[in-house]
């Protein structure tokens, strides 16, 4: 449900991890080097079959020794390398040892692998990533890799080894991944599956990871993930710390096209990270807190971009912590949001000019979103900036010769007049200018500013309201809900009409975001084209944006102006919506039973599962033609599934279990046997199981009492929530915010 184009694929990129012993390297290594179809090298394993163990060596040789041996190592891998454009060399991904850092020319050749000019990242180069995970998991697995073949902790006390890397980790990296996850059960391999498993979440946020590293948005409009036709919403994380508050995370952001993290709110509790003894004393937060914290985020809000924010004093924010910490802590925390992955960061007017240009550059070369930004807490009658004076055109300016691809600026309102100063402004630069203007007001004057500003307005939850005393940044703010209600009111959000098979949760969706518009049942004698549709909707005072949902999908309900891609491709339409284009409409059909089952599948396979080699499944149905035949196919080869078998229920596999299947049957099929259920799921990787439109209890049944419980079930009424999930974006543009069970009934 992405409302935006999909970035291009960029070249292929080596990758380099790098971090302590027992962050994860070896095993995101592995993950890596499969979703990337590289050849995977582990440096240290690399070492012992030309030598000996590490430990081995260094009780033989030294530490010098050892140190030489592996720069002479690591040339030789950064030189198998092929650069990341050709087409015709494998990229490598190479796990290296915790210690690779312990050398300046060692350091040096890691920096020389992906840095470009001034110490940016270089568009398109070859990657560093350093793999982060908390101290003491790392001190356990640390010491577990030590009974294997590592050598003790070299110069101190494995704390104190972190201390003396933890710099030179960061320096040398261009990315930087948090590995949250628990250590492993020293009682259970490794490589079993309930292992892996428990290692899941962290392969869902690795791969998220890689996907973002491994596609090229510098040729893609710098504010892309923005839907560029309605309205866009910021909101703004009001917390300390995140970490109370990750299961209400997607309740906050309902409406948000991005969330902004303020790590200028932020502050470490942890009294032994955060105080003056640790490296990082002079920022509180500390890179290390901000990783988690952006971590936290990916994991709970895996598809909003984040805008990345430092406030200043100077413009109403907190940092830095202390008061006296140097400037360039500042810069060094925002090149840190940039390796973390921000999709925006935000770079203030009045900060440093060559550290900001640097800072620019660097987001340009990584393809995130430069918002350059100014905020004036004074009213004009106070000595703020006026709206209609030389001095806001001035700020815009200066923010467009910076580079900015978007211009935030934020006044406050004396009287209710300087609102429509600012949108005198706005629209002048909208005309005259390619670089867009998010504008507000601060204050109560300036509440009508935050609603009539169309890109990235400021909005809040209630909830963020109860949950901190000084509410939301920006006080006073406005809900989502809010938002759409006074758009309405001003005659900015019209009414729309949509057709549905049922009401709810529809109307309580809508009801959630403040959206006005009407759902209406179909009636027995459903609308078969949309030039019956047409005439219904000629009974309502508001014609434009109408939706239908047709119960039985059609094959091709005209006119249509264009299919969607799943719905071209198995030739059935299941929805009808109109997108306006001027005066006129386009009706554009899709098949919404295919995009919820395609997003379900990737949803709840494993990716240890999914990047498996010869992935195969199996839809079981009586009608092998049928639409839900074609419909599951073309999910399935979505999903990635190498080959897509038929079978008649109780007919053998061509080739044993596979990783995922679907049930079309209908309710007239007899039940399935449940010994041949059994033999479907045996694929040692596990899968998924879905029924695609009624009851399939025996298979369901089977994959529940599974060995280790490696599969995972889809059920019909599932299918059902997310279809219309995927039919309410359609409809209105806007996800659908998640609500109590009661809803969904």
């Amino acid at each position: 449900m992405a409302a935006h184009a999909e970035p291009a694929a960029a070249a292929r990129p080596s990758l380099l991890l790098i971090g302590m012993r027992g962050a994860g390297k070896t095993t995101l290594g592995a993950i890596a080097a499969e979703h990337m179809g590289a050849d995977f090298v582990d440096a240290d394993e690399l070492f012992a079959a030309r030598h000996t163990t590490p430990a081995k060596f260094v009780a033989a040789h030294g530490w010098p020794a050892f140190r030489a041996a592996e720069t002479e190592l690591l040339k030789e891998l950064i030189g198998t390398c092929p650069p990341p454009e050709a087409r015709d060399g494998r990229p490598q991904v190479i796990s290296l040892g915790g210690g690779v850092v312990e050398e300046e020319a060692n350091r040096t050749l890691l920096r020389a692998f992906w840095q470009g000019e001034a110490g940016t990242f270089r568009r398109g180069s070859n990657a560093v990533v350093h793999v982060f995970r908390e101290m003491d998991i790392v001190l356990s697995e640390g010491e577990r890799a030590g009974t294997r073949s590592a050598p003790k902790w070299t110069n101190g006390l494995a704390p104190d080894v972190w201390k003396r890397r933890r710099p030179w980790f960061r320096d040398c990296s261009s990315h930087e991944f948090v590995n949250m996850s628990l250590p492993f059960d020293t009682t259970t391999p490794e490589s079993s599956r309930a292992s892996r498993r428990s290692f899941e979440e962290v392969e869902r946020d690795f791969v998220l990871f890689l996907r973002r590293l491994l596609v090229d948005r510098s040729a893609q409009p710098a504010h892309q993930p923005l839907n560029q036709d309605q309205r866009s919403y910021l909101v703004t994380l009001p917390f300390p710390d995140l970490r109370p508050h990750v299961d209400i995370l997607p309740t906050l952001a309902v409406g948000a096209s991005a969330v902004e993290l303020r790590a200028d709110l932020l502050f470490d509790p942890d009294p032994v990270r955060a105080s003056s003894s640790a490296p990082e004393a002079y920022e509180n937060p500390s890179l290390s807190y901000i990783s988690e914290q952006m971590a936290l985020l990916r994991r709970h809000l895996p598809d909003v971009p984040v805008v990345f924010t430092l406030r200043t004093p100077e413009q109403g924010g907190k940092y830095p912590f202390p008061a006296d910490a140097p400037a360039k802590a500042l810069f060094a925390t925002m090149h840190h949001a940039l390796k973390l992955g921000a999709e925006y960061v935000d770079v203030e007017q009045g900060l440093e000019s060559a550290s900001s240009q640097v800072l620019i550059k660097d987001a340009k070369e990584r393809g995130a979103n430069v918002i350059v930004s100014w905020r004036d807490t004074r009213a004009p009658h106070a000595g703020g900036f006026a709206w209609d004076g030389e001095q806001a055109y001035a700020h815009y300016s200066r923010a467009v010769a910076a580079g900015a691809d978007i211009v935030k600026m934020v006044g406050t309102a004396g009287e209710v007049a300087d609102n429509f100063a600012l949108r005198i402004f706005a629209a002048a630069r909208e005309r005259e200018s390619a670089t867009p203007l998010a504008a507000y007001n601060m204050g109560e004057r300036g509440r009508i500013s935050r609603f009539l500003n169309p890109l990235l307005a400021s909005v809040t939850h209630p909830l963020a309201k109860e949950l901190t005393r000084r509410g939301t940044v920006g006080s006073p703010s406005m809900t989502f809900r809010e938002t759409q209600q006074a758009l309405h009111l001003s005659g900015l959000l019209k009414v729309r009409h949509f057709y549905v098979g049922a009401l709810a949760p529809f109307v309580a969706w809508a009801e959630e975001l403040g959206l006005p518009h009407h759902f209406h049942v179909l009636p027995d004698e459903a609308f078969l084209t949309v030039e019956e549709l047409q005439q219904a909707t000629l009974r309502h005072s508001e014609p434009l944006g109408h939706g239908l949902c047709i119960p039985h999908a059609l094959k091709n309900p005209v006119p249509l102006s264009r299919r969607s891609r799943e719905a071209a491709a198995i030739d059935a339409v299941d929805t009808v919506h109109a997108v306006a284009r001027g005066e006129a409409l386009e009706w554009v059909g899709a098949h919404v039973g295919t995009t919820a089952l395609c997003t379900l599948i990737r949803r709840r396979m494993s990716p240890y599962t999914a990047l498996q080699s010869g992935l195969r499944a199996v839809i079981i149905a009586t009608q092998p033609g049928a639409i839900g035949v074609r419909a599951a196919r073309f999910a399935l080869t979505e999903a990635g599934m190498r080959t897509v078998e038929v079978l008649q229920p109780g007919q053998r596999a061509a080739e044993g279990g596979a990783t995922v299947v679907v049930s079309v049957l209908d309710d007239s099929a007899a039940s399935l046997d449940a010994a041949w259920c059994e033999e479907l799921l045996t694929s040692p990787y596990g899968g998924v199981v879905v029924e695609y439109r009624t009851q399939a209890a025996e298979l369901l049944d089977a994959a529940q009492h599974t060995a280790e419980h490696v599969w995972t079930t889809v059920s019909a009424r599932e299918l059902a929530e997310q279809g219309a999930r995927e039919r309410f974006f359609l409809f209105t543009g806007r996800r659908a915010p998640p609500l109590r069970p009661a809803h969904l009934q």
